[in-house]
């Protein structure tokens, strides 16, 4: 047992002490080991993972993202709808984010209301019905 404590100790300090060896020898201790990396000269490489291939951190997230890509290709304006829901009555509300429960309930009721399909989305006749594109 004793014999097993002392390699212990014996191998620790072997280890300690090639550590501070190579820690202070001069290869280490040159100018290209401690280059600082400018931010602002950094460049990405956009072909190996274009920014727009990154993934996001939840579904949630990249649901929400989906939503407001295809807001900006169709020139819908979220909050203007949901004002003018709230203007008519149907408890909407614009305080991000744009799809709480409530601002959902305000659509579909609005959609049921009107005679459309109840989607619970602000659709193209949705949006159309309640003039708020772009």
């Amino acid at each position: 047992m004793r014999y097993h404590f002392y390699l212990l100790h014996g191998c620790t300090v072997v280890f300690l002490l090639t550590l501070v060896a190579v820690g202070l020898s001069p290869t280490l201790r040159g100018p290209g080991w401690d280059a600082q990396v400018n931010v602002d000269e950094a460049q990405r490489n956009e072909r190996s993972t274009p920014r727009s291939f990154i993934l996001p951190a939840t579904p949630a997230v990249a649901e929400q993202q989906e939503q407001e890509a295809r807001e900006l290709k169709e020139n819908l304006d979220v909050f203007r709808c949901l004002g003018n829901l709230r203007i008519l009555g149907y408890g909407a509300d614009d305080t991000p984010p744009a799809l709480r429960a409530r601002n959902l309930e305000a659509v579909v009721r609005f959609q049921i209301d009107h005679g459309l399909t109840p989607t619970a989305r602000l659709d193209r006749r949705t949006v159309g019905m309640l003039k708020c594109e772009h």
